[in-house]
């Protein structure tokens, strides 16, 4: 009797399992097809979600880079305003070197 049952519990254990593995098999093919449109819901709403979180990453990136672009433009305008300024500053006293009184009336100006 012993024996028996030892077999017994084994094949009852092999059977559970065997089940559990294909437990899909015993459901209704209306119950698999629902399945089948979770499963691509599912998939599609978590590849758009991933979609949308890999954009903003790169967007934040993106604008990240703009920003410092806009910044070394701005430098530059400012460096070109005082190479200008200081170009005609020169100019002028070059112009005004015979004149002092004069220079520094312009330059009070200023």
């Amino acid at each position: 009797m012993k024996q028996y049952s030892k077999f017994d519990t084994l094949t009852s254990k092999q059977s559970n399992n065997s089940i559990s593995r294909h437990w899909f098999s015993y459901l209704k093919v209306g119950q698999k097809i629902g399945i089948g449109y979770a499963l691509l819901v599912s998939i599609a709403v978590l590849g758009t979600t991933m979609g949308f979180l890999i954009a903003d990453h790169y967007k934040e990136k993106a604008q990240k880079r703009e920003e410092a672009a806009f910044e070394d433009l701005y430098q530059a305008s400012q460096l070109k305003t005082s190479v200008f300024y200081v170009r005609t500053t020169q100019h002028q006293l070059i112009l005004y070197m015979d004149r002092p009184k004069l220079w520094e009336k312009i330059t009070l100006n200023y």
